[in-house]
C-alpha cells in the first residue's frame, strides 16, 4: 500500500467518520453505504485531505467520490503526494 493511500485511509478512520479501523478498509468500500458518511463527513473529509497533502481537490473529483478509491484517485489527480 502505498504512503498517500495510508494517509488518506488514516484520515478516515482517524477523523472517526463511523470506521475507526483502517485495517479493514478497502477501495471499494463505498463512502455512504459502507462507512455511513453523509455530506457534513465527506465536506469535513475533503478538508481535511486538502489541508494534509497542501492541495485543492476540484469539484468535479469531489462529486464523484463514491468510493475510497475515489477519494485516493482524486487526491493524486489534485497533486497529492
Amino acid at each position: 500500500m502505498s504512503k498517500l493511500k495510508k494517509r488518506v485511509y488514516w484520515a478516515i478512520s482517524e477523523n472517526n467518520f463511523r470506521y475507526p479501523d483502517r485495517k479493514g478498509l478497502g477501495d471499494e468500500m463505498t463512502l455512504e453505504d459502507d462507512l455511513e458518511m453523509d455530506k457534513l463527513d465527506r465536506v469535513e473529509l475533503l478538508i481535511w485531505l486538502e489541508e494534509d497533502f497542501d492541495i485543492e481537490i476540484e469539484d468535479y473529483l469531489y462529486e464523484k467520490w463514491t468510493t475510497i478509491g475515489d477519494v485516493v484517485e482524486s487526491v493524486i489527480a489534485a497533486g497529492g503526494t
